[in-house]
């Protein structure tokens, strides 16, 4: 018979949040049902608009304070993004996902907390302005997505906007398979013959990104011919 005492649980798998209940696993790369339970709860808390755990400023910085943290919060964007593919025309859960996206990309979170947030991609539910937006400022910080191609996808149907090439260039560099990477470069390399945003800083960026992923004949299609 144990006669010693009984351990409780560390903050390595057990955290309270600010007025929400313990995290049991969730931050430690665990994907128990129970961590997908408390998730889907502070998504639900998020998408009604609810600040019952919390503001979403303190509530995302303490959960990627806990140890796996940034990968809860990358699953959590992630899953957020599928809510909102889901979602009805006339639902306000894209505005809450996006202000909730801003949050995170405004808390100095480590890079590895918005991987996830390559899903966003997917949500055609959230307007283009917005998405642009974020997730430039996104590959700024994390570079490295969830769903790539899809991310270089949703950029290239905008050859008008200047950060849709900042955003295939840094898509470009991902480590996927070669059947994505080259979607990826066909995304790129359209939005590149496409784009109205000749001699800015993003057109010579997507250009030396092409170069670099092997797409010589795409960066240099815009050039004449030699004689």
């Amino acid at each position: 018979m144990r006669t010693g005492p009984r351990r409780t649980p560390t903050s390595s798998t057990r955290s309270t949040l600010p007025g929400g209940p313990p995290l049991p696993g969730c931050c430690t790369g665990a994907r128990t049902a129970a961590s997908w339970r408390v998730l889907d709860k502070i998504i639900r808390s998020f998408l009604d608009g609810s600040e019952a755990l919390g503001p979403a400023p303190a509530l995302l910085t303490e959960l990627a304070a806990q140890d796996g943290g940034p990968q809860a919060v990358s699953e959590l964007l992630s899953r957020l993004a599928q809510a909102v593919i889901r979602c009805e025309e006339t639902s306000p859960w894209p505005g809450r996902a996006a202000a909730l996206w801003r949050c995170a990309l405004e808390a100095q979170l480590k890079p590895a907390a918005l991987t996830g947030a390559g899903r966003f991609a997917y949500a055609d539910r959230l307007d283009d302005a917005a998405w642009l937006d974020l997730t430039a400022r996104t590959v700024t910080l994390q570079p490295k997505l969830e769903v790539p191609y899809a991310v270089a996808e949703r950029a290239a149907r905008h050859p008008d906007s200047a950060v849709a090439l900042l955003i295939a260039a840094a898509m470009l560099g991902a480590q996927v398979d070669v059947f994505h990477r080259q979607e990826i470069q066909g995304h790129a390399a359209r939005l590149f013959a496409q784009s109205t945003a000749e001699g800015t800083a993003g057109y010579e960026q997507l250009r030396i990104a092409l170069i670099n992923a092997g797409a010589i004949e795409a960066a240099y299609k815009d050039l004449p011919a030699g004689p």
